[in-house]
């Protein structure tokens, strides 16, 4: 079994859980976790990867003021 797969996960699959940080340029604050779930390939990389926030409500608040725009 590769390291960081639990036999639960099953062969193609990663699963870690995050905590997103960050503060906005108003100076607002947000603490994010995510549960990250990554599609591995034969050779154990990640090709692929979906993620899902846990306090999903609270970051739809944080951003619903926000505009945001495309990293240059």
């Amino acid at each position: 079994m590769r390291p960081g797969v639990s036999a639960s996960d099953g062969p193609e699959q990663q699963r870690t859980t995050e905590s997103e940080t960050g503060t906005a340029t108003d100076g607002a604050v947000f603490d994010n976790r995510a549960l990250w779930i990554g599609r591995l390939r034969a050779d154990g990389l990640i090709d692929a990867v979906w993620t899902i926030d846990l306090d999903h409500e609270q970051m739809v608040a944080f951003w619903a003021d926000r505009a945001v725009t495309a990293a240059p």
